[in-house]
Formats: C-alpha cells, structure tokens, sequence
C-alpha cells in the first residue's frame, strides 16, 4: 500500500482569520488545515472549522491537536462529526494527551491508560454506540451521540481517527479503530 504525503498548514485559530486563511491555504494548494485546541491561546478549534469548510471544497481539516482531558469524549465526537457533516468528508480527528492546553492550566499531560480509554470513547460514540459514564467509580450507561443532519454518519476517511501520540508510546497502536490503516499519525512508531 502506497501512501500519499500530504502537507497540512496550522492556522493561528484567532476568532476572525480562519475563514480567509483556510481560503488561502487551499487556493495556495496545501492537503490539509490544522487549527490548534488550546483554550489559553486560540480560539474554539471547531467553530474555526466549521467555518473553514464552510469557504473551502478540498482542503482536509482537523483540530491539531484535541486533548484528551478539558472535552468530554461526546463533546468531541459531536463536534469533529459536525465538522465532517459541514465539510462533506473532509475532516481529520487528531488525539492528544495534552500540552499547551494542560500546560496554561496548570495541569500535566493526561496518563496513557486515561488516554486510551478516551480515544476508545470517542471512537464508540463515533460508531454510535452507548458508552458507560463514570460516576463516583460507579459505571452507568447511557449518552449514545446523537446522530446529526438526519442520520448522516461521517464517511470514513483513512487515518481519520488515529491517535496523535507524541508521548504516549504504544497508545495508539492498542486503541487506534481497527478498521482504519495499519497505522496512525504517531511519532513514536
């Protein structure tokens, strides 16, 4: 299986300037626009999506990267599907346990073993599945995603839910979806 390289612009995410910047990377010929989730320093990754897609025919976009720890596993499934409903199959969902975001919160990065169960969350409310909620130890079900746009599930797109995880070495390769590629965005493989 032959890959193809893609090259992917990160947009600054300030309120205001995504929408011309995504009109610029993809008219400047760039695969994809990544816009950071960093609640400190940008503005909301998805809003600035949506609104890419909303100005653009081609270009790939994906948050760059979500962390696992300041949104719900729902939260981010709903948001990444509406990214992908609103762009026509052109969303990229990247993972991570946390930085800049952790950081300017005073907090460290997510543990792997929370890390993994987060990714299998959002990839199950993705499915559409009913994931069990944690409360005070106590495993309960419920909260399935509901679906958007009349049923409408996103297409799969290859690669498009693995897990960026620059130190959470192994992480990926235990909860990336099986259905997708033999491998996933991860700098430690």
């Amino acid at each position: 299986m032959t890959s193809k390289v893609e090259f992917w612009r990160v947009a600054n995410g300030f309120p205001g300037t995504t929408a011309s910047e995504a009109e610029h990377a993809e008219a400047d010929g760039w695969d994809g626009l990544s816009i950071p989730d960093s609640q400190n320093l940008t503005g909301d990754p998805y809003v600035a999506l949506a609104l890419a897609a909303s100005v653009t025919s081609k270009l790939l976009l994906r948050p760059g990267v979500t962390n696992s720890f300041t949104r719900h596993p729902a939260v981010t499934a709903a948001s990444i599907l509406t990214v992908q409903v609103e762009s026509k199959g052109r969303a990229v969902l990247g993972i991570g346990r946390g930085d800049s975001a952790l950081a300017y919160l005073g907090l460290a990065p997510v543990p792997v073993n929370l890390f993994r169960t987060y990714v299998e969350r959002v990839q199950g409310y993705l499915r559409g599945e009913e994931m069990p909620f944690d409360t005070d130890g106590q495993q309960r079900r419920g909260g399935v995603c509901g679906r958007l746009s009349d049923g409408v599930r996103p297409e799969r797109r290859q690669n498009s839910l693995g897990a960026i995880c620059s130190s959470a070495q192994g992480a990926c390769g235990r909860c990336r979806d099986r259905s997708e590629a033999d491998r996933c965005y991860c700098p430690c493989r």
